[in-house]
């Protein structure tokens, strides 16, 4: 949508968001301040807001009596994977910070490489929404439990925003076995592209939802005034929330219990609206592309990085869309492999888009991706 843009912030700003890292920390995973804790930090550093943001944040909260000991590993695999063979055992807790592909990299390779991990890791992304079917499947390779699995909701211009709690892992547990709250929740929106759902502080961060695009407004060293991020969200309040929730045949009393513990308002984050390639006037989002890299069977195969485009034949007056998905490492090459995952992509766009599923009705076998490794 336009050249970056450099986001100015001051201490204040770091300040701020402190709390909301503090909060997941203290709150959401129990930590204790005597509990000595290593937090990896592997986001990207330099330019990119997450990495600095996060060091700063945690060195803040370390100013109050947290054990914390920072390691900055940026995205240097091999950095991080030293110090969690090395420094991890001699610690209580362990958090890593990490865009969700790389982090699920990051967990494949130590698993891989048998470097302990077990139930004191706790996983951090940002950056983009996951599936619960991802959030499984990098547990299951941590040895964590799946709610240490905590995303948060950030960006480089609104920094620190909201987190997931104890009861949006529950709601979208609920959800998942009842498709009359997961419909009024998240729409006709495909399981596996699930929205990211999150509770944000409003005494710091001022949202609402206009043509279901999040419009913030929030006091920090450059102001944001009616600011449209271009997510496409909801807003519900705590109490909206629990009036809705109260409609539905529940199977378990837990999120009734703990509405009455997480009393912030809900953001749930779908797609955004100005990330997308236009295939014969269709918009093919992020998430419908997501839902490839994330299903059961690809994971083994694919790293989760891709790159998609369109190909205008002007001769031909056609459009070719072209996915090139990157392997993990050491799966060789197959035609057959190929083929795999071509299908496999092919019945993921058509399940997570109606409108694809339209164009291929119209197209036939024309409409299909053409799909590189």
């Amino acid at each position: 949508s336009g050249l970056p843009t450099y986001w100015f912030r001051s201490e204040a700003d770091d300040l701020v968001a402190a709390k909301g890292y503090k909060h997941l920390i203290a709150d959401v995973l129990k930590i204790k301040k005597e509990e000595r804790v290593l937090a990896l930090v592997c986001f990207a550093m330099g330019s990119w807001v997450a990495g600095t943001l996060t060091v700063d944040c945690l060195k803040l909260i370390a100013t109050e009596g947290y054990q914390l000991t920072i390691f900055p590993a940026g995205i240097e695999r091999e950095d991080g994977l030293n110090a969690l063979r090395i420094l991890g055992p001699e610690f209580d807790r362990i958090l890593i910070y990490g865009y969700p592909p790389l982090l699920l990299d990051f967990v494949k390779d130590a698993h891989d490489r048998n470097i302990p991990m077990g139930e004191k890791v706790s996983l951090i992304p940002a950056g983009d929404k996951n599936s619960e079917q991802w959030r499984e499947i990098i547990a299951t390779l941590a040895g964590c439990p799946q709610e240490q699995v905590v995303s948060f909701y950030g960006s480089a211009d609104a920094l620190y925003m909201a987190c997931e709690t104890p009861l949006t892992f529950a709601l979208k547990k609920e959800a998942l076995q009842n498709p009359a709250l997961y419909q009024f929740l998240f729409g006709e929106t495909h399981v596996a592209s699930m929205p990211g759902m999150y509770q944000y502080d409003e005494d710091r961060l001022y949202l609402e939802a206009v043509n279901d695009e999040l419009i913030l407004t929030i006091d920090r060293t450059l102001p944001l005034v009616r600011y449209n991020l271009r997510d496409r969200v909801k807003l519900l309040n705590h109490q909206e929330m629990r009036t809705a929730l109260s409609r539905f045949d529940f199977q378990s009393k837990q999120v009734f219990e703990l509405l009455d513990v997480w009393k912030n308002p809900f953001v749930i984050v779908g797609s955004r609206t100005d990330v997308a390639v236009n295939y014969y006037g269709i918009n093919i989002y992020y998430d419908n592309i997501k839902n490839i890299t994330d299903h059961p069977a690809n994971v083994p195969m694919l790293s989760g990085s891709y790159l998609a485009y369109i190909e205008n034949n002007y001769a031909e007056s056609v459009q070719n869309f072209h996915i090139e998905f990157e392997l993990n490492p050491g799966i060789p090459v197959t035609p057959e492999l190929v083929s795999i995952i071509s299908a496999g992509a092919l019945q993921g766009l058509k399940e997570s888009s109606s409108e694809f599923r339209k164009l291929c009705d119209h197209l036939q076998s024309k409409a299909d991706p053409i799909v590189r490794i």
